[in-house]
């Protein structure tokens, strides 16, 4: 009816509207109300866009684009970062960690490091590392083969003194074909099935070879290191058509040694396990053993010590004098693998005794 005001009128057609009325009426006579509520509202985070499956449209003004958000916006539980990793190439590990037995644990791929035997913290030993690869360092005075000149091997030979051999740290096998630590000198004509093929200019380690000319020879020392000779898989193996012999023969836990082999054409060497195909081939086999003085220096104006080969520390032996020296005295092999000296040698004075009257 006419006669309804305005307001009856809103009440009877839109009671759900007109139920806030009063608020509308207060928001559009004052704006900065209205402005104040809109901040209010809080804008969610963009995972809380993803929780909730709604489209940063529907969530955020159009002046302030999803690229905007702040770390602010974000409840502190909400909050991670990526943890910042160092890593310390260190072959100790932290206790509990184990120990690195090869140099790619380690994080060496080239320069001296300690590796552990079959990760045992027991068994360090003092490992070479060369692009990655384990080199055992030995002595070049106690580490040497070559091959004999002259007859089918033409030429001067050569001699091949090791500073490193190549060992692998989960066999034991020493790859005697690896020449990367050695020097070389001379040459020899390469002579292979009954022809000439070029110049051999170094030989393997732990290998006596000869062709008709001079003998070969071979020392291969593991004293002063913490390995030994894996024996009985470890043995002398022979290469050669017509042997003409091999002299001195000789192999201990911590030495081999060859002083002379001839053949037509012919060598002999240290062989593994002749069934094993993997690196090193069948190369000899070494393991863990005590750390051992080798075979010590007389002292000066000394006799020859009466110490064997792969002596072990805590053992000692004696020494005398040489003619016109008096004293002597012992060596002690020591827990770092190394002679120590008690004792000396001195020059004895010469008397001329009680004069005769002239």
């Amino acid at each position: 009816p006419l006669s309804l005001s305005l307001s009856q009128r809103m009440a009877e057609k839109c009671p759900a509207l007109w139920g806030w009325a009063p608020v509308m009426v207060v928001l559009l006579l004052h704006p900065g109300i209205l402005v104040a509520a809109w901040g209010a509202i809080p804008t969610p985070h963009r995972g809380a866009q993803d929780e909730l499956g709604l489209a940063a449209a529907e969530w955020l003004p159009q002046d302030r684009p999803l690229e905007a958000v702040q770390a602010e916006d974000v409840p502190t539980s909400k909050v991670t970062s990526a943890p910042v990793v160092t890593r310390a190439h260190s072959s100790v590990k932290p206790s509990g960690a184990g120990f690195c037995s090869t140099c790619a644990c380690a994080g060496v791929t080239n320069g001296t490091t300690t590796l552990y035997w079959q990760g045992s913290s027991g068994q360090p030993w003092t490992a070479l590392c060369s692009g990655g690869n384990e080199y055992l360092p030995v002595d070049p005075t106690v580490n040497y083969a070559t091959i004999g000149g002259g007859g089918m091997y033409a030429g001067p030979g050569v001699r091949t003194t090791f500073t490193a051999i190549r060992l692998y740290p989960g066999t034991g096998v020493v790859d005697r074909l690896d020449v990367t630590f050695s020097t070389s000198t001379g040459y020899t004509a390469n002579y292979e099935d009954g022809r000439v093929n070029g110049n051999r200019y170094s030989q393997c380690w732990s290998r006596a070879q000869s062709c008709n000319g001079d003998l070969g020879v071979m020392l291969a020392s593991l004293e002063s290191t913490a390995f030994g000779f894996l024996l009985p898989t470890t043995h002398f193996g022979t290469y050669s058509f017509m042997p003409t012999g091999a002299e001195g023969n000789t192999l201990s836990r911590f030495r081999a040694q060859v002083t002379g082999y001839g053949g037509s054409c012919g060598s002999v060497f240290l062989e593994g396990n002749t069934s094993y195909t993997g690196p090193g081939t069948n190369g000899p086999i070494l393991s863990y053993a005590v750390p051992n003085c080798g075979i010590p220096v007389a002292p000066t104006n000394a006799t020859t010590p009466s110490c064997p080969s792969g002596t072990t520390p805590g053992q000692s032996c004696s020494f005398g004098c040489a003619s016109g020296y008096a004293g002597g005295g012992t060596l002690s092999c020591t827990s770092s693998g190394v002679w120590a000296q008690n004792g000396s040698c001195a020059a004895v004075p010469v008397s001329c005794g009680i004069p005769v009257a002239p």
